[in-house]
């Protein structure tokens, strides 16, 4: 039966690690409880970290919607300020009285089940097994259970929050997570722009009112028609280029490359800049931040 609880982390410059075994995590929002801004950062098992979400998205909204689900281990850091996680907590529950009937039905199949005889065999079949044969399996799997949660208790970890059994069954597979940082990866604003990691980077992260130097490639969205390329140094945040950009740009780290999908409100809007870009045009842009 699977169930679901209600889980919160509060996160700062100290990484968290959260190992979930058996286990979910639905992510649904991130609040900032401390200082001015922060960049939630996410990073799956031993991978780069990514940019998760940037609060606050505005200067009365400290509260930031998030969809997204993990598995495994997973760490979460705060750059700027504390962040506080919440979400849903999904397990399967096995309760004992499901255990000892299962471990019942199995010595009941031990015992039950006759060996099959060889054509025109004339010995007699064997059809009983002691029971002391099958209480020492159920004991010896009891005894290994104990230990690999004993095992588990003498290892705490520093800054980390356990999910799920202590002694994962042997047979479990391992499932493959959809959102393990990848190349390819599209994530969507609440202001409706929607970008794509196409390189992952490695180093400081863009953060607001900071100088940036962007290599860019734009397009329009319709046609797919360049209208500009190059490479632009300007301040972050501050208003000295489309928005599209100042929210597409920020929590880049150094090296990291996007494609940028800007709705028309977030670039030129109704007057465009002619001749190049029609009015309410979408854009598309492909920038690489090559310092921050």
């Amino acid at each position: 039966m699977w169930t679901q609880k209600d889980w919160s982390l509060t996160v700062g410059s100290e990484p968290k690690t959260v190992n979930l075994q058996d286990t979910e995590l639905e992510l649904t929002s991130a609040a900032l409880v401390s200082g001015e801004k922060a960049v939630l950062r996410v990073a799956h098992a031993d991978g780069p970290q990514f940019a998760l979400a940037r609060l606050p998205t505005t200067k009365d909204l400290r509260i930031e919607t998030i969809r997204a689900k993990f598995s495994g281990k997973v760490t979460f850091t705060s750059i700027g300020g504390k962040v506080m996680l919440s979400g849903l907590h999904i397990t399967e529950e096995l309760s004992d009285e499901g255990e000892e009937e299962e471990e019942e039905e199995e010595e009941e199949e031990e015992e039950e089940a006759p060996a099959a005889p060889a054509k025109g065999s004339k010995r007699p079949l064997e059809t009983t097994s002691t029971p002391a044969s099958s209480s020492s399996a159920g004991q010896t799997k009891k005894a290994k259970v104990a230990e690999a949660k004993a095992k588990a208790k003498a290892d705490p970890k520093a800054n980390t929050v356990e999910f799920g059994d202590e002694a994962p069954k042997a047979k479990a597979k391992a499932k493959a997570d959809p959102t393990k940082p990848q190349v390819g990866g599209k994530f969507q604003m609440r202001s409706g722009l929607v970008y794509e990691v196409l390189k992952l980077g490695k180093g400081p992260t863009a953060m607001r009112g900071r100088n940036v130097q962007v290599r860019y490639d734009g397009h329009l969205a319709k046609t797919g028609k360049r209208f500009d390329k190059g490479v632009i140094k300007f301040a972050l945040g501050k208003g000295e280029v489309i928005r599209g950009w100042d929210e597409g740009v920020s929590g880049m780290v150094r090296g990291e490359k996007r494609r940028l999908l800007i709705p028309s409100a977030l670039g030129y809007g109704a007057r465009g800049a002619p001749p190049t870009i029609p009015k309410n045009a979408d854009l598309i842009f492909e920038v690489e931040l090559l310092n921050c």
